[in-house]
Order: structure tokens, then C-alpha cells, then sequence
């Protein structure tokens, strides 16, 4: 509550002196500053001549609250956040001064933000912003909601007072929209923007491995190793071929899955599986070791008989 100010108005006769009651203690008003409750006033101490009467002229933020005119008020949704006096006028035989109250305020009401929420937090994807509640007045008590957005757009489920970032918030602003309620209605308030989200660059920890037989005519399956990135990076293959297997390392055409099936290109060289991770914030890749050197084909033998005699076959080759 706030209490200040005091205002005279006081008729002077033609002599030079005063005319009418002269007060000595100003008007108090008194009661809960609160929407719903009712505030009096004193008419405080005056003396003058003959018979004083009174009357009473309640004011918000100054201005005469029209038909506000008896020594009580009921405070209503339109003095919410106001500030009240109430202006008592003494006359007796001789004329008639005026006197201003104390002031009462500000008229507790629906909840009116003073001081906008505060976002913090580091503006990278995966770490946590927060919003305070700002500060608030009103009639107690106040509770208070959020709702988190992403370039002014609700954020589906993001309704506490904290907000980890999502991979969806890269290059947006986000804010927090704050909203007090109590017993007679809501107000919102927005608090400031982040900066625009940034990203992480996709890194890689450790080299990719591969497994299977390294001879021509069979398959290859790569294992990727450890990535991190925001928001989460693609991954891409590629395989390479090199005769020493130390340098000359070339792409193989085509070769871009996770498997690769070992052709007759590689007989006697070396191979290697390229991890990549790509994000819209960079790139990196991997490489694996080198395989040993890839050995030719395994030749299919099967074995027969004829005339008791044991007879096979080699690729494709009779022997007898």
C-alpha cells in the first residue's frame, strides 16, 4: 500500500481571510486495497461556523469516480491496480473547503506483470534454457503457468519453467509465455528471446571397423563408431581401395552402403570403410584400418565317384 499527498480547497473572503470550516486532521480512508472490499472514510476534523456537513467525492488515479459520492466504496474490477483517495468537502454557515484523504493503493485485482520473465540458459541445442516468473501484482494468490515457444509457435508439451532444446529449434528463437491466475482471471506476459539456437558439429570418437572374409567374392559389414552432433548427423559410407594399403587410398564407384561385396578389383590390394556424419552445422569422417590384402576367390571343390576311383571337380575343371 501507498500513501501520500494531501489536498486543500479553501475559500478566501473578501477581507483576505478564510471562509468556511478550516480542518486540522485530514480525512483517512481505510480498509483492504483488494477488488470486492469496501474502503471508508473519515470525514477527519474540522471546525467552522454553526452546523458542518459533509460530503464526499471518491477519486481513482485523481479523476472523480463517477456516483462515488458516501462515505464508503466498494472497490470494483475497474479500480484494479489503481490508486484511491476520496476528497471530503466541509460546509457550514460561511461556506464551504475541501480536504484530500491518505491514498490507498494500488487496488489489488487480476494479476498485472511489473516486471517481464527473465529466459537464461546457453542458446545450443540439448543444453536447458529457464524462465523466472517475473514479478507480479494482484490479489494472492497468484499461480503461474508457461507455455515455451519456437518462433512465437507453441511448443507441444514444453509447459514448465524450463526447456531443454530440441534438434527442431536450430536457428529459431525461443521465448517463454508466462501466465498468472487467481481468483479473478489471468494475465500473460512473454519474457525476452534467446539468441538464434545454434548447433554442434558432428564429431566422431574413435575409427569405424569392419568384419568378414577378405577374399574377392565375399562381403564386408561396417560398424560405425561413436558420434555426437546436433541435431543428429546423417551418416554415409564409402570404401576405398589402395595396392599398398598405406597411401593411394581411392574411392571405390558405387560403394556406399554399410556392406561391401568384394569383387575381383581388389584381388591382392587393400580396403578400408570411410565413416561419415554430416549436420547442418558441419561434417567429419573416419577412417578405418586397412585391411590385410584381399586374397583371391575360394575355390568350391565337390567329389565324386566312378569305377570306385575317387573323382572331383575344381571351378569348373574335370580331373580324371
Amino acid at each position: 500500500m501507498y500513501s501520500y499527498g494531501y489536498q486543500y480547497g479553501v475559500i478566501i473572503g473578501s477581507g483576505g481571510a478564510a471562509v468556511g470550516p478550516v480542518n486540522s486532521v485530514a480525512p483517512v480512508i481505510s480498509g483492504t486495497a483488494e477488488r470486492g472490499q469496501t474502503l471508508s472514510s473519515t470525514t477527519g476534523t474540522w471546525s467552522g461556523v454553526g452546523t458542518i456537513t459533509y460530503v464526499y467525492q471518491w477519486k481513482r488515479d485523481g479523476s472523480n469516480i463517477l456516483g462515488a459520492t458516501s462515505a464508503t466504496y466498494l472497490l470494483l474490477a475497474a479500480d484494479d491496480n489503481a490508486f484511491i483517495t476520496c476528497l471530503v468537502t466541509a460546509t457550514d454557515d460561511e461556506g464551504s473547503n475541501s480536504r484530500s484523504s491518505n491514498t490507498l493503493g494500488p487496488v489489488l485485482g487480476l494479476p498485472l506483470n511489473l516486471t517481464a520473465p527473465v529466459l537464461s540458459g546457453t542458446p545450443t541445442i540439448g543444453q536447458i534454457l529457464s524462465s523466472t516468473n517475473g514479478t507480479w501484482q494482484g490479489k494472492a494468490t497468484i499461480t503461474f503457468t508457461y507455455q515455451w515457444r519456437r518462433d512465437l509457435a507453441n511448443i507441444g508439451g514444453a509447459t514448465s519453467n524450463s526447456y531443454t532444446l530440441a534438434d527442431a529449434d536450430y536457428q529459431k528463437t525461443i521465448d517463454c509465455v508466462v501466465t498468472a491466475t487467481n481468483t479473478f482471471g489471468s494475465a500473460a506476459q512473454d519474457s525476452n528471446d534467446s539468441a538464434l539456437i545454434a548447433g554442434i558439429a558432428p564429431s566422431i570418437s574413435g575409427v569405424p571397423t569392419f568384419s568378414g572374409t577378405e577374399s574377392v567374392g565375399q562381403t564386408l559389414t561396417a560398424t560405425a563408431a561413436s558420434t555426437l552432433g546436433r541435431p543428429v548427423p546423417t551418416r554415409t559410407w564409402k570404401w576405398q581401395r589402395s595396392d599398398n594399403g598405406t597411401s593411394g587410398w581411392t574411392d571405390i564407384s558405387g560403394a556406399t552402403s554399410i556392406t561391401y561385396l568384394l569383387d575381383a578389383a581388389d584381388e591382392n590390394k587393400y580396403v578400408r570403410v570411410v565413416q561419415i556424419e554430416t549436420n547442418a552445422v558441419g561434417s567429419t569422417s573416419a577412417n578405418s584400418a586397412a585391411s590385410g590384402q584381399i586374397a583371391p576367390a575360394v575355390l568350391a571343390m565337390t567329389w565324386g565317384t566312378a569305377s570306385g576311383k575317387n573323382w572331383g571337380t575344381a571351378s569348373g575343371i574335370n580331373w580324371g
